[in-house]
């Protein structure tokens, strides 16, 4: 749970700051967890997703965007003045014709789809982050999809590992007439794709010359979610992709800012200021044996996807690989016919 993570940060003493990442909690979640936070002797950095905080506290700050999470979090663990404040980028000139208006969002998961909802909602200035339908946001024209969301998935694999469903509905913003900008985030590391530049940039080229050849210039930008450390060779990726004529940007609300920027809807971020923290009887609660157990042992149970199970065994774990799919491909409906069938044939061979 949230909480046992916390206690098992604050008592590591290789972690000099705590980074607390989710979408917005229940108020009574929020407050207990927020609590339990102030009582950290450690610098707390804390996002919830959809949420603009108007201050910080001392020692515990509160961000809007992942981009500023991470700033702020390594400007504390180097011992400096945090600030947050975003890099300054460069916005392309793109000549968009007088019809195209809207930025459309295809992410292979939630979390940067929903700051990507966010941003652009608050930009707009309407809109809700309901989630109906795998949309994050539907608004205006305005489409951001979350195409890990089960209603994509089911009997399917993940959008970070099959590129099918993006560059569907890539072809099919850049028919769209009023498609201005699309956005994508390359999702590096164990479990996905092993060449997810490779697969899309061949549709990415299609796109931009149909459109270049109506008339009309459009701007696909990405964000590499990964480390130069990762399998797939993000130097190589961004190489891919920049050939394809795709922006990179470096985090994902500097690419939804550029995309603002290019319809004419720029984003400021307000500097915080910081307050005293508020005060705190909470106490951080000793970690129980069991979970100091789970993070000392090298044998893994791998249910699902063996690529997982390959890269325990590449590093040096020991593994059993349980090849699993849920029920009729995990649609719900079709699992409760075939529980009730089973019960069926249970009583009748019982008669």
């Amino acid at each position: 749970t949230f909480k046992d993570s916390i206690a098992l940060l604050e008592q590591d003493p290789d972690v000099e700051v705590i980074v607390a990442i989710s979408k917005p909690p229940a108020a009574r979640v929020r407050g207990e967890i927020l609590d339990l936070l102030r009582a950290s002797k450690k610098p707390v950095v804390t996002i919830f997703l959809g949420e603009k905080p108007e201050n910080h506290e001392k020692g515990l700050y509160h961000a809007h965007t992942l981009e500023e999470t991470a700033k702020i979090a390594v400007q504390l663990s180097k011992g400096q003045e945090p600030t947050g404040e975003a890099d300054a980028f460069v916005v392309p000139e793109i000549a968009l014709k007088p019809t195209q208006k809207n930025i459309k969002g295809y992410y292979s998961g939630g979390t940067l789809a929903y700051e990507a909802g966010m941003l652009i909602k608050e930009a707009i200035g309407s809109g809700s982050l309901d989630g109906m339908d795998g949309y994050i946001l539907n608004e205006a024209g305005h489409e951001v999809m979350d195409l890990g969301d089960d209603m994509y998935t089911q009997g399917k694999p993940h959008p970070m590992i099959d590129p099918s469903k993006r560059k569907e509905l890539l072809e099919k913003a850049g028919q769209d007439e009023e498609t201005a900008v699309v956005l994508l985030d390359i999702v590096l590391g164990y479990g996905s794709h092993e060449d997810m530049s490779s697969a899309l940039s061949p549709t990415i080229k299609k796109v931009k010359a149909d459109a270049q050849a109506d008339g009309r210039e459009l701007a696909i930008i990405a964000t590499i979610v990964g480390t130069d450390e990762d399998p797939q060779d993000m130097d190589g990726q961004r190489r891919i992709l920049e050939e394809a004529g795709v922006i990179i940007c470096e985090s994902n609300a500097q690419a939804v800012n550029t995309a603002l920027a290019i319809i004419g809807k720029p984003l400021v971020e307000e500097v915080k200021p910081i307050v005293d923290k508020e005060a705190t009887t909470a106490t951080i609660p000793a970690v129980s044996k069991t979970l100091n157990t789970l993070l000392t042992t090298d044998k893994f149970l791998n249910i699902g996807l063996s690529s997982f199970a390959a890269a325990i065994t590449n590093h040096g774990g020991k593994v059993v690989q349980f090849d699993w799919q849920p029920v009729a491909g995990g649609n719900v409906q079709l699992q409760k016919a075939l529980n009730f069938l089973n019960k069926v044939s249970l009583k009748s061979e019982g008669k």
